[in-house]
């Protein structure tokens, strides 16, 4: 799927959330049976599947967002292809994990004036001093709303889940996390484009099951 240029029926995060969903029914029937627990979209929150689903999301975004800090230590700047390619990464990951948690597009940004919901965040996202404050200040949000999954395998009974804690964290993550494209230089376009790059290269991994 080649990067969207037509927005007169979905917008630019609109069209994010669509990628994400073919890249779900990609990949859903090998992590099946590679042992995901549960294949729901969204998940069941307060099921101990549906939080062990929930946790394994935070971590692939924590994971690929140490993986950008790591790759700019690497590179000694912060505008380089690798960079951007990692938090791609993250933004699909940290996309599907709004999904698994029902958050939509409009959930993530107020937008009255029904303007492209990517480039009002793009507008409104804080830049962060720097790639690794910006990234740990993410993975901090994250681990707050792991901290909202109280199922417990060694506990009898368990809290129920404080959905709209959990959702706010993960909006806050989300827009935080276009603060970080912004400083590497990325306008809206410009991370429609990377997401939907690297879009394709799943695609292919996909293909050939690597």
């Amino acid at each position: 799927m080649s990067t969207p240029t037509d927005f007169t029926e979905r917008d630019r995060l609109d069209w994010i959330f669509y990628g994400q969903k073919i890249s779900i029914q990609r990949f859903i029937k090998i992590e099946m049976k590679n042992g995901r627990l549960d294949d729901n979209h969204p998940v069941d929150h307060n099921s101990y599947r549906g939080q062990i689903v929930l946790k394994d999301f935070l971590w692939r975004v924590t994971e690929e967002l140490v993986e950008v800090v790591q790759e700019t230590r690497h590179r000694g700047i912060i505008h380089h292809p690798a960079i951007i390619e990692e938090l791609s990464d993250a933004l699909h990951f940290m996309t599907e994990l709004c999904m698994l948690s029902d958050i939509q597009p409009h959930n993530i940004i107020d937008n009255p004036n029904h303007h492209d919901k990517l480039d009002e965040i793009t507008i409104f996202a804080d830049v962060p001093i720097s790639i690794e404050l910006g990234a740990y200040h993410i993975i901090h949000l994250l681990g707050q709303a792991g901290n909202e999954l109280k199922a417990r395998l060694w506990k009898r009974t368990h809290k129920e889940t404080n959905k709209p804690y959990f959702d706010g964290f993960i909006c806050e993550a989300y827009v935080s996390l276009i603060g970080l494209f912004k400083l590497c230089g990325c306008r809206s376009d410009d991370i429609l484009k990377a997401y939907f790059e690297k879009h394709e290269i799943n695609k292919k991994r996909a293909e050939n099951n690597a």
